[in-house]
């Protein structure tokens, strides 16, 4: 026997998915065929089965229109300073700009205020007595500024002169004494009268003014003596011993000074002196002031022409007692 089963078919929607439930016992007597079967009035709805699993994700849709922007945002706080960097290198000098031009030159000033007359200028010529600068007299040339403007060249506005001496005829004479002194010569004054005596004595000298080649504070043979000498100093043998003053105390003489007065010569004798060979008073000793024969004094020598023939120098110092009995040098003013 065939056995034949009944169906029932339930469609149930249910939010767009479709269920389906089978219901009913086979029939054992009959096969019912489904088409011819008559359907009956719809049962009522069943209570709702659970929920199946959800299906698988459908896949992305389009991504829809952006949305409106959103208001601003308060500003953020203010971050912290960053740290100062080293200083670069300084950049080397830019060339040169090239010179400008020159201006255009001012205006010419306005004249200033004529200055005051200057001093004038003078000059006179008086009359040289005779004297230690010229022997027989000559003429000074004075100049200066006229500063009381009267137009004349007072003493006290002389600020420079000049003197051209009277020439001598001849050379000026130099002798040593043929008499012998003690140290006490009663001072410079008496050496120059010993002097004089001797000269008045010769023909040839009386009437010349002669002095002694000595010193002591009183006074030195560059402070007493007449330095006009422009045809020199020469012996009593006519033998020239300088040409001129500077060239007598230059140190050096062309000959020794060694003849008297009277032509005699001395060629070893002592001189009394204390001064140096450029006339100046030397200061080492003189029997105090060539008054006295206690002590010493120094001396010059006839025998040279160096420089010990005056007296001391730096190099040779000769001083010895005042009692001995030594000679003088003695030279025409």
């Amino acid at each position: 026997m065939h056995t034949s089963r009944s169906f029932s078919v339930v469609f149930v929607a249910l939010l767009g998915s479709t269920a389906f439930a089978c219901a009913g016992e086979p029939d054992t007597e009959d096969t019912v065929s489904a088409a011819s079967e008559t359907t009956g009035p719809a049962a009522p709805e069943g209570p709702m089965g659970p929920q199946g699993p959800a299906g698988p994700a459908g896949s992305a849709g389009p991504m829809g229109p952006a949305g409106p922007m959103g208001p601003a945002g308060p500003p953020g706080a203010d971050g912290a300073d960053g740290k100062d960097d080293t200083d670069g290198a300084d950049g080397k000098d830019g060339a040169d700009g090239k010179d400008g031009k020159d201006g255009v030159d001012g205006k010419d000033g306005k004249d200033g205020v004529d200055g005051k007359d200057g001093l004038t200028s003078l000059t006179r010529v008086v009359d040289e007595p005779p004297g230690l600068e010229c022997g027989l007299g000559g003429v000074r040339f004075e100049a200066g500024l006229d500063l009381d403007r009267n137009g004349v060249l007072d003493p006290q506005e002389v600020t420079s002169s000049s003197v051209i001496c009277t020439p001598r005829p001849a050379p000026r004479r130099v002798f040593l004494s043929s008499a012998t002194y003690d140290g006490n010569l009663g001072g410079i004054a008496g050496a120059d009268a010993k002097c004089q005596a001797l000269a008045d004595a010769v023909p040839e000298l009386r009437g010349s003014t002669f002095r002694a080649w000595i010193s002591s504070s009183e006074g030195s043979p560059a402070t007493r003596f007449t330095r006009d000498a422009a045809l020199g100093f020469v012996r009593m043998d006519g033998v020239k011993i300088a040409t001129s003053w500077a060239d007598l105390v230059d140190g050096q003489l062309l000959a020794p000074i060694d003849r008297t007065e009277t032509g005699a010569t001395f060629p070893s004798a002592h001189v009394w002196t204390d001064t140096t060979p450029e006339g100046q008073w030397a200061g080492v000793a003189n029997c105090s002031e060539w008054t006295s024969t206690s002590g010493q004094a120094a001396f010059g020598g006839a025998w040279t022409n160096g420089g010990p023939w005056a007296g001391p120098t730096r190099l040779q110092i000769g001083r010895t007692d005042c009692s001995k009995l030594w000679h003088l040098y003695c030279f025409e003013q």
